[in-house]
């Protein structure tokens, strides 16, 4: 019996196949799986706790889990066996120990979104639950220009979907950059927290944006206030583009979650590392 309890664990998974993160009843979910095959694996209760409660048909690299139960067995054996039981659209990546005082969600400090879009080309049917097509023409250097408007320190209520007991819209977002590969664009995105589907509600408008059907400087303007629209003018973006792809901690727990592809360094250096270590707002 190993006397450790609480952990860590990277999963990954393909999100079509989920009705988003948490648990529903009556739904397939990340969570409800993860909780089902974890029981199976130890006989016993394991309630787990996710960094994000990504959306239905969201994908994810990073998602990280805690969960508390004593292994009776070395923690590679629990990575192993999970491994082979769990479905093909979800897998686990990693497993670390943690202090009692982790918490999967109020622990990170960060979280690292990528949205995945195919510009001015064909739809493609083996990349349809992966990535979005974007059906109209787009010019790349108008859409990083409206991307790029994201970062800084906003009130992002105008953007958010209304939530109850949704109190603090403003966040802190470090990184918003665009990059390409080929046909791809990936819109990366860096923030102490996310509002819910706001990613995905800031791609609709960066495009609309570069579009044409939104001025330019929309984004800025809602952001700095000097616009107050009564609802969301973006479009939102369906969830297939969306990954999470990291979540950041604090080094006192040793969470470094793999993922491919990860932000250059120079990237990085945006992230302030001291943001990353003070408490902040823990909520997301």
């Amino acid at each position: 019996m190993n006397n450790q309890t609480d952990w860590a664990l990277q999963v990954a998974y393909e999100g079509s196949g989920f009705q988003g993160f948490q648990a529903l009843p009556q739904a397939r979910t990340v969570q409800g799986v993860l909780e089902k095959t974890l029981g199976q694996i130890l006989k016993q209760t394991c309630p787990v706790v996710g960094a994000g409660r990504t959306d239905a048909g969201v994908h994810a690299y990073g998602q990280v889990v805690g969960f508390q139960a004593p292994l009776p067995f070395a923690p590679e054996r629990l990575l192993s066996l999970l491994q082979r039981r769990l479905p093909a659209d979800l897998t686990a990546k990693a497993l670390w120990p943690v202090p009692a005082h982790f918490h999967a969600r109020f622990s990170a400090r960060a979280r690292h979104y990528r949205y995945l879009l195919r510009l001015n080309c064909p739809p493609s049917p083996f990349e349809a639950r992966t990535t979005w097509t974007y059906p109209y023409p787009i010019e790349p250097e108008k859409l990083a220009q409206a991307w790029a408007q994201c970062q800084g320190q906003f009130d992002f209520k105008p953007l958010a979907r209304a939530q109850a007991g949704q109190h603090a819209t403003q966040l802190n977002i470090w990184l918003s950059q665009m990059r390409s590969q080929g046909d791809y664009q990936m819109l990366e995105i860096v923030a102490d927290r996310f509002l819910t589907s706001l990613v995905r509600r800031l791609v609709g408008t960066a495009l609309d944006m570069a579009r044409g059907r939104l001025p330019m400087d929309y984004l800025e303007q809602v952001l700095k206030g000097q616009i107050q629209p009564t609802e969301p003018q973006g479009r939102l973006a369906p969830p297939q583009g969306l990954y999470l792809c990291q979540v950041f901690y604090p080094p006192e727990f040793g969470i470094q979650p793999p993922y491919p592809d990860p932000l250059s360094p120079e990237s990085c250096a945006l992230i302030p590392q001291q943001a990353l270590q003070d408490p902040g707002l823990w909520w997301d």
